[in-house]
């Protein structure tokens, strides 16, 4: 709520108990809201101190809080051996379905943390907007596959890239056609 709507109603004539309670809440909200700007603020200059967490932030669509989400899941990614470990972990791998020589495969496992997978689906809507390959990418698997399955599979290779980047120690490429 903007300071302009508490206002609203603060200036409202409502019967005296309803104007007592809407002046609690109003109060709350208001101890609430500085809260947050003084962790958001805190936020921000913890990370700015994190050379893994400033890597993470040079990806199109990742701000200050995704960054650290990332960062505070996954570290430095030291522990996966290989990315097919991470997007196992990250859950953003097929269930597979096999039966002799046939292989299907169904949707995606859903391990790992979900709110990392939110806000890595979050990111990759933003990326693909920014980035020509994701773009590209998105496009050519939407196409034929769906929306939803596309923003999945660029959200997969965009953590792959960021894995990439911080192995490397090098800062994120932007990867133009």
């Amino acid at each position: 709520m903007s300071e302009k709507y508490l206002k609203n109603i603060e200036e409202q004539d409502y019967p005296n108990e309803l104007k007592f309670v809407l002046d609690l809440l109003i109060q709350e909200w208001r101890d609430l809201a500085s809260r947050i700007k003084i962790l958001d603020k805190k936020i921000k200059d913890d990370s700015k101190n994190n050379e893994t967490i400033q890597k993470i932030k040079q990806v199109h669509g990742v701000g200050v809080l995704i960054a650290n989400i990332i960062y505070t899941e996954l570290g430095d990614m030291s522990q996966f051996s290989n990315e097919s470990k991470l997007f196992s972990f990250l859950g953003l791998t097929p269930t597979e379905y096999s039966s002799g020589e046939r292989v299907r495969k169904g949707h995606i496992s859903r391990q790992g943390p979900p709110r990392l997978r939110k806000i890595l689906i979050e990111a990759c809507w933003r990326n693909i907007q920014k980035d020509e390959v994701s773009k590209i990418t998105f496009d050519r698997i939407a196409k034929t596959r769906g929306k939803k399955r596309a923003i999945v599979a660029c959200a997969r290779k965009l953590m792959g890239r960021i894995r990439a980047s911080i192995r490397l120690d090098e800062d994120f490429k932007h990867q133009l056609v």
